[in-house]
């Protein structure tokens, strides 16, 4: 019974999702020609004919910022897509088509008060860098006279993405009901996260602020540092900062002119990026050469537009993963993967252990320093994937960077392990943090809350065996495991009542033939006839029903 009342609600949400779906698609007439527009794209990219990773990524560049951002996404959630998606969405291009310079002046007067050259002295026509939501020209402030780069957004850009986002929403409605919405992928969950960043990506005070944050947190790391942001100057679509001038971190012919020692590089960008994650709690999410400059007195980190942020908890948590990583502990790892992530499925507990074990056993011979952390990352993934767990953005984003960051240290100093480095500055930071007399009396006040529960636990164990003996308590055991055996078995008794009530209506109609009841049916008595095609008919059922 519960089953069936189960089923009927699954089948009125359903059917509620449906009709959401169908009210809200004939309520909006806006979005009706950009819906054509991506329909007419799919049909270009003929997807009817099977997709393929590469296909995908050629679709959603047509689609345009929404889905490139969408894409962009979806390659750092290897927990919950294909390893060969992720891969092919990676490589999503964050370069467009520039705007013209006329758009551009345009969108600038718009901000301020119709001439931006009280503004800016200069402004060069050819932008540093063009992406599909917005493009940066270098300019020179004309009251102070500081070399500024100046990002500016694409008109109506705004109002594509949020009605992309709008259709989406739409979508989400009508995959609810389909099987992927039941296959552990919480749709609403992914465009929700989409939706998060898309408005982060166009309300470009959100970056001044990660800019802020960032440059603040840098102040007492020596020469590491990012631009600064003139506020005055700095719109929901605008966004001044300086203008960094030097060789990305890759450059290695360019930086040889520096008088730069690459290993001393590689090791303060590394300490510098590990510093972020454990200790500021904000780090770059796409720390690949091209937003390292070299600049005469150190390092620049330069778009911070995607950021990563922990909280304390997060921190907490990271630490306690690469500890359990370090002292090779799966049930450490095993924890602290269920307290950081949540299930979206059923989790066999005894598996997570056993690949958990599995794969530090692969890596357990290696050395901590020599671990490849991007294929480690990537197994945990997979694995993550594979057993129904969702981690937050912030997990997925953090696994993303260090992969990333791990392939330029592997550029500009290859000597130079990631792993061994996180676990030399833990080490460090723990003996600099470590204070005997906190220590001393967190230790005695864990013992003092010990010793009393130890003198309670006797008398609250009588207490309770008291409470059973006098039937005021009862235990309640659910068997675990038991739903499918049980779901069989509850299969087998309706085909054996159905099988009985076949026999008797069998039976029972035989006997009527040996009567001369009328009217007849082929000389069978009109009862007798019906008794028979109903045992028919249920005979038929049972058979075709297949094992329970």
């Amino acid at each position: 019974m519960a089953d069936t009342d189960g089923l009927l609600s699954g089948r009125k949400s359903e059917a509620l999702l449906l009709a959401r779906a169908l009210k809200n698609g004939a309520a909006d007439k806006t979005s009706s020609k950009r819906l054509r527009e991506i329909i007419g794209i799919l049909w270009k990219h003929r997807l009817y004919q099977g997709v393929s990773p590469q296909n995908v990524v050629s679709v959603m560049e047509d689609l345009g910022p929404t889905f490139v951002k969408m894409g962009q996404i979806m390659s750092a959630r290897r927990d919950i897509f294909p390893e060969e998606y992720c891969d092919a969405f990676a490589s999503l291009r964050t370069q467009a088509t520039p705007m013209s310079f006329e758009e551009v002046t345009n969108r600038l007067n718009e901000v301020y008060d119709g001439d931006y050259t009280k503004v800016f002295s200069t402004l060069e026509p050819t932008p540093l860098g063009s992406a599909s939501v917005a493009q940066v020209h270098k300019a020179v402030i004309r009251e102070t006279g500081d070399v500024v780069a100046v990002k500016v957004q694409r008109p109506q850009v705004k109002k594509l993405m949020n009605d992309d986002i709008s259709l989406l929403r739409r979508a989400n409605d009508l995959l609810e009901i389909t099987p992927l919405g039941h296959g552990g992928f919480e749709i609403s969950a992914f465009v929700d996260e989409l939706d998060r960043t898309v408005k982060d990506e166009i309300d470009f005070r959100k970056e001044a602020q990660n800019l802020k944050d960032f440059r603040r947190n840098c102040e007492d790391v020596e020469h590491i540092t990012s631009p600064r942001v003139f506020e005055d100057l700095t719109s929901e679509t605008i966004l001044v900062m300086d203008y960094v001038e030097g060789p990305h971190i890759d450059d290695v012919d360019a930086i040889a002119h520096m008088d730069v020692d690459m290993h001393e590089m590689g090791t303060l960008i590394t300490q510098n990026y590990i510093k972020q994650m454990l200790d500021d709690g904000l780090f770059h999410a796409d720390p690949h050469a091209g937003n390292i400059i070299v600049v005469p007195d150190g390092i620049e980190w330069i778009d911070l537009g995607m950021v990563g942020r922990l909280t304390a908890n997060d921190r907490g948590l990271l630490r306690q993963l690469f500890f359990a990583v370090a002292s090779r502990d799966p049930q450490e790892l095993k924890k602290t993967l269920l307290i950081w992530g949540r299930p979206v499925g059923d989790i066999d507990q005894g598996r997570l252990l056993r690949e958990l074990d599995a794969m530090i056993s692969r890596y357990a011979s290696d050395d901590i320093a020599d671990l490849d952390i991007a294929s480690a990352l990537g197994d945990l993934l997979a694995l993550i994937r594979g057993q129904h767990i969702m981690m937050p953005p912030s997990f997925t984003m953090l696994a993303r960077g260090i992969m990333s960051f791990e392939g330029t240290i592997e550029t500009i100093a290859p000597d130079i392990s990631i792993v061994g480095s996180i676990d030399e500055y833990m080490r460090h930071s723990l003996i600099a943090d470590f204070d005997v007399r906190q220590e001393l009396r967190d230790a005695l006040m864990a013992l003092r809350k010990l010793s009393k529960k130890g003198f309670n636990a006797p008398s609250q164990l009588f207490d309770v065996l008291d409470m059973l003996m006098k039937g005021e308590l009862s235990v309640r055991v659910e068997p675990r495991e038991l739903e499918k055996p049980m779901s069989k078995l509850e299969s087998t008794i309706d085909r054996l009542t159905l099988g009985m009530i076949t026999a008797g209506l069998f039976i029972g109609s035989s006997m009527l033939c040996m009567t001369q009841m009328e009217p007849r049916i082929l000389g069978i008595p009109a009862i007798g006839f019906l008794g028979f095609l109903g045992a028919l008919i249920l005979s038929l059922y049972i058979v075709f029903k297949g094992r329970p």
